[in-house]
């Protein structure tokens, strides 16, 4: 990142550490990107709105479905019902 322009680095109090700053370019890409992340967040706000299962709900019902049965186990099943 240092080395295409998108931070800059100096010695820090000693010289085990160095200090990290953001040129004027990494500034305004930092500005537009928090400004892209809150619109994504309040877009997604809207569609869960709009539909009867949170979307985050989703990912909470994914997450827990191995405890349930694993993967491996489902697609076991699956061979064993199939005729081919």
């Amino acid at each position: 990142m240092r080395t295409s322009g998108w931070v800059r680095t100096v010695v820090g109090d000693d010289a085990r550490t160095r200090k990290v700053t953001l040129p004027d370019k990494a500034r305004r890409v930092v500005g537009r990107l928090a400004a892209e992340s809150r619109a994504t967040e309040a877009a997604l706000a809207d569609l869960e709105a709009e539909i009867p299962y949170p979307l985050s709900q989703v990912v909470t019902d994914i997450e827990r479905a191995p405890d349930r049965r694993s993967h491996q186990g489902r697609i076991a099943e699956k061979l064993a019902e199939d005729p081919a």
